[in-house]
């Protein structure tokens, strides 16, 4: 970031994105909101990929540590993105990460509501198309 910056470089969405979804992919959900806050200090606007990493964030905070208040959070992230503007919307990938985080705790129940509520919002085509979330209430059913 700073050499960026050094060249004249603006950051953009994309770069802070890139940020997020590093921390994010580490479970550090703390870290990813940092560069959230760094983002709007620079006057940019979160898009879908940005919230979509941090639900994956406390999706994978929640797998490590079992812990059932990281999906909690994961899920009302996924329900405050569903309320925004068509273009911010949730994608597959952001259902898959709470599904998953509800998955790894043996929430059937919660893996199934989400399941069933991604395939509502994004259509049984289009949501459904991989295996991805197959496996995964396959993997909760086997808690």
């Amino acid at each position: 970031l700073d050499r960026m910056r050094e060249a004249g470089v603006a950051p953009d969405a994309v770069t802070f994105n890139s940020l997020i979804g590093a921390f994010a992919g580490a479970g550090d959900a703390a870290g990813a909101d940092r560069w959230l806050a760094a983002m709007a200090a620079a006057g940019l606007e979160a898009t879908k990929h940005t919230v979509g990493a941090l639900i994956h964030a406390r999706a994978v905070m929640g797998r490590a540590t079992k812990d059932r208040a990281q999906a909690l959070e994961a899920e009302a992230i996924l329900r405050k993105q569903q309320q925004a503007p068509p273009h911010l919307r949730p994608t597959e990938i952001a259902y898959h990460s709470v599904i998953d985080a509800f998955a790894q705790l043996g929430d059937v129940d919660g893996a199934e509501a989400w399941f069933a509520e991604m395939l509502k919002e994004l259509g049984a085509g289009a949501a459904a198309a991989t295996a991805r979330p197959y496996n995964m209430l396959l993997n909760a059913r086997a808690k």
